[in-house]
């Protein structure tokens, strides 16, 4: 039987292995134990060797008599939307000052330094999309746990629940998956001044619609990112 760590500490969970023959049905097995936990995994070292998440399925054929320890580390899914938002919103303003630098450069006809500025602008495009997707779908994993307002004096027998924050129907998931449709509405215009090679319309969608769709994102993810931390303190207050 192989040794078991979750996060630094010999694992107490009675994993039956019993009818498992490799390493991919232990992760499946561990996996749904510890996601019913409310955590999800963030490492995993098998026989000492660190896995990293795109490699893993290459070990999962390893048999079961060749395990001699797996280690994993865990964490709730607010920890890691939390800081995902930090990383987001610290980029936000950076990646909107950029647009507006490419917008000059295409007005002024510096094509070449445009373009490359451009490029970086649409990976990080591309890396705020990824964060904020995954950020939705850990926020997903746990239900809404409705807690006190911080001030129940103002609506008397409210309550918060992550999803909602407060906002009824309207809360930040919705508001997001609504910006987000608008980034992807912009995107066609932007592909399609691109393909016209119209630079002042670009320019113009840059400037005036995407950096400004842009710093809304910030605002609505500074304000999950507050109700979040305050589920936080409310969870190692308890």
């Amino acid at each position: 039987m192989f040794q078991l760590k979750i996060d630094g500490q010999q694992s107490q969970v009675k994993l039956e292995v019993s009818g498992l023959s490799d390493f991919g049905e232990v992760m499946e097995k561990l996996s749904r134990e510890i996601l019913a936990s409310k955590s999800v995994i963030t490492q995993v070292r098998l026989n000492g060797k660190e896995l990293p998440a795109e490699v893993q399925g290459e070990y999962y054929p390893l048999p079961l008599e060749e395990i001699e320890t797996i280690e994993i580390e865990t964490a709730h899914p607010r920890h890691l939307a939390y800081q995902n938002l930090l990383s987001a919103t610290g980029y936000l303003e950076l990646l909107s000052f950029g647009l507006e630098k490419v917008a000059g450069l295409l007005r002024a006809g510096e094509d070449a330094e445009a373009n490359t500025l451009y490029a970086q602008c649409l990976e990080g495009l591309r890396w705020l999309v990824r964060i904020i997707d995954g950020t939705r779908q850990l926020l997903h994993l746990f239900p809404a746990e409705p807690v006190p307002e911080r001030r129940p004096s103002d609506d008397e027998g409210k309550s918060r629940d992550i999803s909602g924050c407060g906002e009824g129907e309207e809360g930040f998931c919705s508001r997001l998956a609504s910006l987000a449709s608008q980034l992807h509405g912009m995107a066609d215009e932007i592909l399609l001044a691109q393909f016209d090679k119209d630079w002042i319309m670009l320019a113009d969608l840059l400037e005036y619609q995407l950096a400004p769709l842009l710093k809304e994102f910030k605002g609505v993810l500074l304000n999950l990112q507050e109700e979040i931390r305050f589920h936080l303190a409310l969870s190692n207050g308890a």
